[in-house]
């Protein structure tokens, strides 16, 4: 496939590496609407251009810290994909 200036939807090269990585910021948001509800999602995305780090977003619009959401989030992927960190 010809490389070009543009950004191209699908790149053979990293095809897998870009599809594990939607993957996993999917599931992250489900993991995000399952904790704290689908009300907050909208908040969560409007919130992504005002913050630098996740540790001031994720205070910002669900009040607790990043090692508290991983933990959830964690417990989220063993419960239920039955995926071990």
């Amino acid at each position: 496939m010809p490389r070009t200036g543009h950004h191209q939807l699908y790149d053979e090269e990293n095809y897998f590496y870009r599809s594990s990585e939607a993957v996993k910021a999917a599931i992250l948001v489900e993991y995000a609407v399952a904790a704290y509800g689908y009300d907050q999602l909208p908040v969560l995305l409007a919130s992504l251009a005002q913050h630098d780090t996740w540790e001031t977003l994720l205070r910002a619009v669900y009040g607790v810290s990043t090692s508290e959401f991983e933990e959830g989030w964690q417990e989220y992927l063993v419960k239920e994909y039955g995926v071990q960190p």
